[in-house]
């Protein structure tokens, strides 16, 4: 589900304006400042890239454990990121009568010594400096278990449908 702060970063590059206090994947307030051609370079680039332990500019995919239901106003994964992924994958992006999507193909390695299983899926995107903001939080239909050192693939997709 695309989030609130996605929402509200938008709304800023149409007023061109800073949003204040707009929430961080830590839960803190930050202002947000981007244009619409940053906004969409982060976007693509983002689901092309696979965090690990951090966040990386201007973008990326964070995979999480957790299942908890999704909410609008979600700032962060439900439970705890998987750190001991990395990878990359393609982007795909479509404008249609109804929406824009965006599908990205992510091969991803672990590089831990345990199994790992992937609940849930977000986008990142970089705001400004080392703050960073969820734009959307996906749960798997079925989980992706990615065996110690092993590889995985994941199609992640965001359907953007506009306003009737």
């Amino acid at each position: 589900m695309v989030l609130k702060q996605f929402y509200e970063a938008l709304a800023g590059v149409i007023q061109n304006k800073t949003l204040t206090g707009v929430k961080s994947t830590s839960g803190n307030s930050m202002n947000l400042a981007t244009s619409y051609a940053n906004m969409i370079m982060q976007f693509s680039k983002g689901m092309a890239t696979v965090a690990g332990s951090s966040y990386t500019s201007p973008g990326c995919v964070v995979f999480g454990t957790g299942d908890k239901a999704v909410a609008f106003d979600d700032y962060r994964l439900s439970r705890d990121q998987i750190t001991t992924l990395s990878g990359s994958g393609t982007v795909n992006c479509s404008f249609d009568d109804t929406g824009f999507t965006a599908s990205s193909l992510l091969t991803v390695t672990n590089n831990g010594s345990t199994d790992v299983t992937i609940r849930e899926i977000g986008l990142v995107m970089q705001a400004t400096g080392n703050w960073y903001y969820l734009v959307d939080r996906t749960i798997l239909d079925s989980p992706l278990t990615v065996p110690a050192g092993g590889i995985g693939q994941v199609v992640y997709t965001i359907r953007m449908n506009y306003p009737t």
